[in-house]
């Protein structure tokens, strides 16, 4: 079976478990940093929630600067 391009690249938008395994934390902690307004997220309907990973990063870039 061979590779696209498009097949390795990564997707734009994350899941909570994505975030969660992305992050290296529990699903839970995903969901309270959500709520604490610490991780940006975007509503897809009333119950589903996803992350642009560059939203992730920046969370991430800004945990670095302490």
């Amino acid at each position: 079976m061979t590779t696209t391009a498009q097949d390795t690249q990564r997707p734009d938008l994350l899941t909570a478990e994505d975030v969660a395994a992305y992050l290296r934390v529990p699903l839970h902690t995903v969901y309270r940093l959500h709520r604490q307004g610490r991780l940006r997220g975007a509503a897809v309907t009333a119950k589903n929630l996803r992350w642009r990973r560059s939203d992730v990063d920046a969370y991430l870039a800004a945990l670095a600067r302490y």
